[in-house]
Order: C-alpha cells, then sequence, then structure tokens
C-alpha cells in the first residue's frame, strides 16, 4: 500500500506541468561552525532531473553551511593542530527516478578541498552519488524528508574520502 501511495504521488507530479520551486528547511543538518573547516558559499539551487517538468530546490541554510556541518561532524575526530580544510565549489544536482516501485531519489554531490596539514598542502576533488526510497506528500514528493537525508549521505561519503587524504596529509 506504501509502495502504492509513493507511486501515485509521483505520477501526479510527473503530470503537473510548469516550473516548480520548492524550499527545503536544513536546520536540522547544521550546527555550530569550527574556524579548520570551511565549506565556501556557492550556488543554492538544486535541480531535479527525471519529472517532466522543472523542479529546483531551494535549501535554507544553504547547500554550503549543510555540508560544511556535516563534514566537520564527521572529521572532528581527525582534527589536529595546524590543520585547515578549505572547500569550495560545491554542485549538487537530484534526480527522481520512477521506472521502479518504489521509486528513488538521487543526489550527487561534488566539492573541491584543499588540505593544509602543518604546512603540507594538497588539493583533492570529491563526488558522491547515493539514493534513497522515494516518499509522497500532499504536494507529491516528499523533498522535506529526502533531500537532508541525502546531504547527509553523500557528504558522509565525500568525508570519508576528506578524512583519508587528511590522514596521508599529517603523515608527510
Amino acid at each position: 500500500m506504501k509502495y502504492l501511495l509513493a507511486a501515485s504521488g509521483m505520477l501526479l507530479l510527473t503530470a503537473c506541468g510548469g516550473n516548480t520551486r520548492v524550499p527545503v528547511q536544513m536546520d536540522n543538518v547544521v550546527a555550530a561552525n569550527a574556524p579548520w573547516l570551511t565549506v565556501e558559499e556557492s550556488r543554492n539551487i538544486v535541480p531535479v532531473s527525471g519529472l517532466e517538468h522543472s523542479v529546483k530546490i531551494e535549501p535554507t541554510p544553504t547547500i554550503s553551511g549543510a555540508v560544511e556541518a556535516q563534514l566537520r561532524q564527521q572529521l572532528k575526530s581527525r582534527y589536529s593542530t595546524d590543520l585547515i580544510v578549505r572547500c569550495r565549489d560545491v554542485e549538487a544536482s537530484m534526480a527522481v527516478n520512477t521506472d521502479q516501485a518504489p521509486g528513488t531519489i538521487s543526489m550527487q554531490l561534488a566539492t573541491s578541498c584543499r588540505i593544509n596539514a602543518r604546512g603540507s598542502e594538497s588539493s583533492h576533488s570529491y563526488r558522491a552519488r547515493e539514493s534513497v526510497p522515494a516518499t509522497s506528500n500532499a504536494d507529491g514528493v516528499n523533498y522535506q524528508a529526502a533531500f537532508p537525508q541525502l546531504v547527509a549521505i553523500t557528504s558522509k561519503e565525500i568525508a570519508g574520502n576528506l578524512a583519508t587524504d587528511i590522514v596521508a596529509s599529517n603523515k608527510r
């Protein structure tokens, strides 16, 4: 029954035309900052593909702020004296796949980071892609539920790769 509701909600959403902007609250994934890890502000509109009409997610706070908070949370145990991580060029996109039941929503998240560990500098690019089952609400696809979850899991994947590079930088 749950899958039928999700599928019918997605079909309703795909049947609607027009350009839709969906505001999404991200307060639950953003916490206080730490000066050793920063993510530069970037474009705050996340396009959603796979639908017959245009949908753009507008997260509040920004996607960069949410990624920064998630990276900081995941990497706090990797902090060492004289470690500075600066990330920029955060890019995110989402896709809805209704070809299967239940449908899925996926996110691709990318960023570039510069690591300075005790004077040793390195730069790396990171990319992650994750999916979650699509759920629906009265308006169609429930972006309020999926978006923060996708930001958290894609950021966690990037944090794992970034942690490996931090450890390697500390050994130089």
